[in-house]
């Protein structure tokens, strides 16, 4: 098991109970998860492809089920570092779930998030 698995999946089970509980918290343990993905030249495995997955797949339902904005910012700035970051290494992540969440909401959500998804999905 790669070393930034453990920290990788603590983290995300950390941000699910935080959503659940609506945890004010969830902002910093998003932010503190999105700094290991935020150079664009980072190409070091950080961790395996199905933790990264897993992480991705958190965020994107941070993004639909917080009613915070600034929750939607942390978790799409973030998906958009991990994107980044998989392109850089050769790892594929969908993105048919921010495709449709685009296309259903994009007349509810703020400019800022918005721009942040269009930046993922024109890469």
């Amino acid at each position: 098991m790669h070393a930034g698995n453990v920290f990788i999946n603590s983290r995300t089970k950390e941000i699910n109970n935080a959503l659940k509980n609506n945890d004010s918290n969830i902002n910093e343990l998003i932010c503190g998860v999105g700094d290991l993905f935020s150079s664009p030249y980072k190409r070091e495995i950080i961790a395996d492809s199905e933790t990264i997955q897993a992480l991705w797949d958190l965020l994107f339902n941070v993004l639909d089920q917080s009613d915070d904005n600034n929750t939607k910012f942390d978790a799409i700035s973030t998906m958009c570092d991990i994107y980044i970051y998989q392109s850089n290494i050769g790892l594929s992540l969908s993105l048919n779930k921010i495709k449709q969440w685009r296309e259903d909401l994009q007349t509810t959500t703020s400019s800022e998030i918005l721009d942040c998804i269009d930046d993922i999905l024109s890469m």
